[in-house]
């Protein structure tokens, strides 16, 4: 069953990833948050089925090419870009992280209704939140 949410952040790419990637511990995998992923690394042999969030600060690089890359390795996916954030995004707004980490876990008792791209965006102010 899948049990395990991982949680990575900036060096997740290349330490998170790769266990969410791995053919061998991807199925106990529910689901990955990156925040702000430097890059990917591991054993994915096309786009992962496993559930991600993926957090930007919107002082990072939330439209780069590694964030595309994010979005084409995980088919399942939610993009959320902090307003005002650097790339430490959750430290920008930690309630605001830890409300969309707990909802997104909560979330994922399986597999995202069909495979769905999802895009989440958050309004500047704390209390304005969309689709929250």
């Amino acid at each position: 069953p899948r049990s395990v949410l991982v949680v990575a952040a900036s060096a997740g790419g290349s330490v998170g990833a790769p266990f969410v990637l791995d053919p061998k511990t991807a199925p106990s995998v529910a689901g990955y948050v990156s925040v702000s992923a430097l890059g990917i690394r591991g054993n994915a042999s096309g786009p992962s089925s496993v559930p991600a969030l993926l957090v930007w600060g919107a002082l990072d690089q939330p439209t780069s090419a590694k964030e595309q890359a994010h979005e084409r390795t995980f088919a399942a996916h939610q993009l959320c870009v902090l307003p005002d954030a650097p790339h430490p995004a959750y430290l920008k707004e930690p309630e605001l992280f830890n409300a969309l980490v707990v909802r997104f876990a909560s979330s994922q008792t399986g597999a995202l209704p069909g495979r769905e791209h999802w895009s989440l965006r958050v309004a500047a102010a704390w209390g304005g939140a969309d689709e929250l």
